[in-house]
């Protein structure tokens, strides 16, 4: 991630700044997550995503968010958060890192308590820089 981050001079993909804004007006719908849209309709949404990200590692960021933004318009809520799964499953280091997910797992494990928020945001302080401006 960082490394692509990097490449194309972005601080989080173009894809994802897209995919929040078509989901943006359409949080409430049910089973966002849950519900797949057609592999159909995914599938060709990420062909133009490719040659988005093809046109920001080739210095035109603007051409990129622009190229994603126009691939999620007018498409259902379940076609973006569908895109948006298939990129951070297919990122090669999870969001929440491989070296800091047992850590992870005991901070959330404590108590509800000033404790686990703090060492949360301990951890989380801990990933490197591209993943913790994607997850914000």
């Amino acid at each position: 991630l960082e490394e692509l981050l990097q490449r194309t001079h972005l601080d989080v993909p173009a894809l994802v700044p897209a995919v929040l804004r078509a989901l943006g007006p359409q949080l409430d719908e049910e089973g966002l997550f849950r519900v797949s849209a057609g592999a159909a309709e995914v599938a060709e949404v990420r062909v133009v995503l490719e040659r988005a990200h093809a046109a920001a590692l080739q210095g035109r960021a603007a051409d990129a968010v622009s190229a994603a933004d126009e691939a999620l318009a007018g498409r259902s809520a379940h076609v973006a958060a569908s895109v948006l799964t298939a990129f951070l499953l297919e990122l090669p280091e999870p969001l929440l890192t491989f070296g800091l997910y047992e850590e992870l797992l005991a901070a959330a494990a404590l108590p509800p308590s000033e404790q686990r928020v703090g060492q949360m945001g301990q951890l989380l302080g801990r990933l490197p820089r591209a993943h913790a401006l994607l997850l914000r």
